[in-house]
C-alpha cells in the first residue's frame, strides 16, 4: 500500500509538471530508457515549485482572525496575536514543567552557548531528568528570542539525549503552519528514527520538488528503497553519486541496501538520524565505540537478539536514562538467557560482565528462595561498581530487589539492597533497610559493621531530623570520601566546622577537574538568589557558607578564556530575586560544569555547590537525590 501511495504522488507530481509546461523533476522520474548521467549535477526542483517555495520563505503572518468589516450583535472581533513558538512546550506546572517564567532574566545568546556545550552529556540520573524538564517546558523564551532559533536549540538538545519521541512531541505541540519551513527535515528525521516511515515518506514525497536541500533528495531514495522501488532508488543514487559533496555514509549504505547486502561504511563521519534510521532498517549495528555516542544507534544494539554487545547497550541505556523503566525492562527480560543455559558457570569464581549480570539477574527472578536472589544481589552489585554502572544495573534490577523484605535472616544484603533502593529514588525502602542495621547493631558485631559502614548515607538521607544535625564518625573514610561527605552534609542542612572542611581540602593531594572560573562565578551568584525565599526561610539559614575550590581564585584573571567564558557577562542588572529567578539557566550551568565526568570524579566542592544551587532554587528533593546518587557512586 505504501509503494502504491509514493507512486500515485510522483505520478500526480509528473502529469502537474507537464500541464505547466515544465519538465518532471528527475528526482520523482522513472524513465523507461537508459538515463543520461553526465548532465545533472543534482536532483533540481521545478521552476514551479521554485516559486512556492520561494513564496514559503517569506515571512507570514501568525494566526489572525479575519476582519468581518461591521460589529455582529455586540460581539467584539479582536485580532488574534501570532503563535509564539519559542514559548510552546508540551509540559505545564501541573505535568512538572517549570512555569511560564523559567526563563526570565535570561538572554538567548548565552543559553544557546551553554546549549552548544552539551549539557546532555551529564552522567547524573537525576541532573537529566530536570534537564528534560527544563527543554520541555511551556515557558516565554529567554530575552532575544526571535522566530524559532530558540526551540531549534532546545530540539537539538532533546535529539541529543535521545528524546525522540518527545522531541516529536514538542513538535507537534507547535501549529502547523508555523512549523513547516522550520523544522520539516527534523520532523521527518525523527518519524524516521522513531519508525513512523509512512508519515516521513509522505511528507517526503510532498517537499522533495519544493526544497533546495538535498537532505530531501536522500530521504527519497530511502522511501523508495522502503517501498521496494528499486530502479528509482538506483536512478536517484547515480544522480547523487555525481555530487561534490557526496554523503559517502549514506552512499554506502543505500547502495548495498539497493543491491540486498547492507553493509557498513568504512568510515562514519557526521552520522544523522537518517543514516540511523537507514541502520535501523538494515540490521546494522555500530562499533560499541562508536554506538555510545549516539542513542539511535545504542537503541540498535540493546535490541538486536544477535548482537554480543547487547546487555552492554542495556545497561548503558539504563545508566543514561534512554528508556523508561518499563520499556527498558521489558527489553531485559526478552534478552535475558533461558533457564539452565550458564549452568556451568562457577558464579563463585568467575569475574561477571554485563552477560554475568544478566544471567545472575534470570535466575533471582525465577527463584522464590530470597536468600539465592539476595546472594545474587549482592554480587551484582559488587560487579556493576566496578564497571561504573551502579545506576543503571540498580534500575534494572528494580523488581527484583523490591521483592527482598528487611528481615534479620537478609541482614547481611542490607548495604547492596539500600544503595541500589537510593539509586532507584526509594528513599523510604532504603530507610528500611538503615533502620534494621540499627536494631541488630546492638547485639551482633557484624550487624554492628555493616550499620556503621551505612551510617554516613543514613545521615545524609536523614540530615533534616535533630539526631543527624552533626556529621557521624567517619574514621573508616578516606580522606577524599570525607572531603566529600562533609561538604554535601553541610549543603544538605547538617552542622560543619567549615575550619575543618578547609584543612582536609587544603591537604588533598587528589588531583580533581576545576571548572570555567568565570562560569562558576556566575553559577554562584546565581546560587545565592532564592526562588522562593519564604519557603526556604522556615527550615534553613538565610546563607549558608561556601567553602572556596582549591585552585579557583575569585579575582583570578583567566588568560585563555574558553568559549563559555567568552560570553559570560557579570549579572549586573540589579533586579529582584522574583524578577530574575534564571531557574532555566542555573539548571544549564550545573550540567554544563558537571559535564561527563563519573560521578565518582567528581570535584567535592562543585559537587556540593551544585547541591545548594538547587536548594536555593527550591528543588530540595532533587538536591537530595543528587547528594545521594554522587555519594553512592563515590563509594560512600
Amino acid at each position: 500500500m505504501f509503494a502504491s501511495h509514493v507512486r500515485a504522488v510522483a505520478i500526480a507530481t509528473i502529469a502537474v509538471a507537464f500541464v505547466n509546461g515544465v519538465a518532471p523533476p528527475v528526482a520523482l522520474g522513472q524513465t523507461r530508457g537508459s538515463a543520461n548521467l553526465s548532465t545533472p549535477k543534482q536532483l533540481k526542483p521545478s521552476e514551479r515549485a521554485l516559486k512556492r517555495s520561494a513564496m514559503d520563505a517569506q515571512p507570514s503572518a501568525g494566526y489572525r482572525a479575519r476582519s468581518v468589516g461591521r460589529s455582529l450583535s455586540g460581539i467584539q472581533i479582536n485580532r488574534l496575536d501570532a503563535v509564539d513558538v519559542d514559548a510552546v512546550g508540551v509540559l505545564s506546572n501541573s505535568q512538572g514543567g517549570f512555569g511560564t517564567n523559567l526563563w526570565n532574566g535570561s538572554q538567548l545568546l548565552f543559553i544557546k552557548r551553554l546549549l552548544a556545550e552539551h549539557p546532555e552529556r551529564v552522567r547524573s540520573h537525576v541532573m537529566r531528568g530536570l534537564l528534560r524538564r527544563v527543554l520541555l517546558s511551556a515557558a516565554t523564551p529567554p530575552k532575544g528570542a526571535e522566530g524559532t532559533a530558540f526551540t531549534s536549540a532546545r530540539l537539538e538538545a532533546l535529539m541529543a539525549m535521545g528524546e525522540y519521541k518527545a522531541g516529536l512531541a514538542l513538535l507537534e505541540a507547535i501549529p502547523r503552519k508555523n512549523r513547516e519551513a522550520a523544522f520539516l527535515t527534523r520532523e521527518v528525521e525523527l518519524h524516521l528514527v522513531t519508525g513512523k516511515v509512512v508519515k516521513a515518506c509522505g511528507t517526503v514525497a510532498t517537499e522533495v520538488t519544493r526544497r533546495k536541500d538535498r537532505f530531501w533528495q536522500k530521504a527519497l531514495i530511502y522511501c523508495q528503497i522502503l517501498a521496494s522501488e528499486t530502479s528509482k532508488a538506483e536512478f536517484g543514487l547515480a544522480l547523487l553519486q555525481e555530487s561534490e559533496t557526496a554523503d559517502n555514509t549514506f552512499l554506502t549504505l543505500a547502495e548495498s541496501m539497493i543491491n540486498g547486502e547492507p553493509k557498513l561504511p568504512e568510515e562514519f563521519n557526521n552520522i544523522s538520524l537518517l543514516h540511523l534510521a537507514m541502520l535501523q532498517t538494515a540490521k546494522l549495528a555500530l562499533p560499541m565505540v562508536t554506538a555510545r555516542q549516539y542513542p539511535a544507534a545504542l537503541m540498535t544494539i540493546a535490541r538486536d537478539p544477535t548482537a554480543a554487545d547487547r546487555f552492554d547497550a542495556l545497561e548503558i541505556a539504563a545508566e543514561e536514562g534512554l528508556l523508561s523503566g518499563v520499556t527498558l525492562r521489558k527489553w531485559y527480560m526478552a534478552a535475558l538467557p533461558a533457564a539452565g543455559s550458564a549452568t556451568d558457570m562457577d558464579a563463585r569464581d568467575k569475574v561477571l560482565g554485563s552477560q554475568g549480570r544478566a544471567w545472575l539477574y534470570g535466575e533471582a527472578s525465577r527463584s522464590k528462595i530470597p536468600v539465592a536472589k539476595a546472594e545474587a544481589l549482592r554480587r551484582i552489585m559488587e560487579s556493576a561498581s566496578e564497571a561504573g554502572r551502579l545506576g543503571g544495573v540498580a534500575r534494572l534490577f528494580e523488581p527484583v530487589v523490591n521483592t527482598l523484605t528487611p528481615e534479620n535472616d537478609l541482614l547481611w544484603v542490607a548495604p547492596a539492597a539500600f544503595r541500589m533502593q537510593v539509586l532507584t529514588g526509594q528513599q523510604e525502602r532504603a530507610a528500611a533497610w538503615f533502620a534494621l542495621a540499627r536494631r541488630n547493631a546492638s547485639i551482633s558485631s557484624d550487624a554492628s559493621v555493616i550499620y556503621q559502614s551505612l551510617i554516613p548515607l543514613g545521615a545524609m538521607m536523614q540530615v533534616g531530623h535533630e539526631t543527624y544535625r552533626k556529621p557521624p564518625p567517619l574514621d573508616n573514610l578516606s580522606a577524599d570520601q570525607k572531603i566529600l561527605f562533609l561538604s554535601l552534609f553541610h549543603q544538605l542542612g547538617g552542622d560543619v566546622s567549615l575550619e575543618l572542611l578547609e584543612t582536609l581540602i587544603y591537604r588533598s593531594e587528589r588531583h580533581t577537574p576545576l571548572p570555567d572560573p568565570i562560569l562558576w562565578l556566575r553559577m554562584t551568584r546565581l546560587n545565592d538568589q532564592k526562588i522562593n525565599p519564604r519557603v526556604q526561610a522556615a527550615s534553613e539559614p538565610t546563607r549558608v557558607q561556601r567553602p572556596p575550590v582549591p585552585g579557583v581564585n575569585p579575582v583570578q584573571e583567566v588568560s585563555e578564556p574558553t568559549v563559555v567564558a567568552q560570553t559570560l557577562a557579570p549579572s549586573c542588572d540589579g533586579a529582584s530575586t522574583d524578577e530574575l529567578p534564571r531557574l532555566g539557566e542555573r539548571i544549564l550551568m550545573m550540567s554544563v560544569i558537571m559535564g561527563d565526568q563519573s560521578l565518582g570524579d567528581l570535584n567535592p566542592i562543585i559537587i556540593s555547590e551544585i547541591v545548594h544551587g538547587l536548594k536555593q532554587a527550591g528543588l530540595v528533593a532533587e538536591a537530595r537525590n543528587l547528594a545521594m546518587e554522587v555519594a553512592v557512586n563515590a563509594g560512600l
